[in-house]
């Protein structure tokens, strides 16, 4: 488990419990859309509004702490900042899971051919998961 309240204050924002908790349910779930995130949340915060989870989450998400996952059949998603990495997306059970790989050189080579500077890269790749083709 990481030190949130230190990647927090790292990134200048202020170690609430609120923020420490939403980074320790995203990182027990792995990837997580804002509405599960907030049902999870409210049995420890209860009085925990949409809006305030939502600005947190931004706040999170500006500082690149957290990275939005958009698939192409589910509701975008949340994730802790990792390497570089896919995701695996089941379009018959909707998992979603990421897949080590280094993106650097197939990065490189798409600024080299395209002329853009990429800051950030997201790639989903959907199929059939091994338990869905069985």
């Amino acid at each position: 488990m990481s030190d949130y309240t230190a990647i927090l204050k790292e990134n200048d924002l202020k170690s609430t419990h609120q923020r420490v908790a939403i980074l320790k349910v995203i990182e027990q779930a792995g990837h997580i859309d804002i509405e599960t995130l907030l049902q999870n949340l409210k049995e420890t915060f209860p009085t925990m509004s949409q809006g305030t989870l939502y600005r947190n989450v931004n706040d999170l998400t500006d500082r690149g702490i957290l990275e939005e996952v958009k698939t192409t059949k589910q509701k975008q998603k949340y994730e802790i900042t990792k390497d570089p990495h896919i995701h695996l997306e089941c379009i018959k059970c909707g998992k979603l899971e990421d897949f080590k790989i280094d993106t650097t050189e197939f990065v490189e080579n798409i600024e080299k051919n395209s002329g853009y500077k990429i800051n950030c890269s997201q790639i989903v790749l959907s199929g059939n998961c091994k338990e869905c083709r069985a």
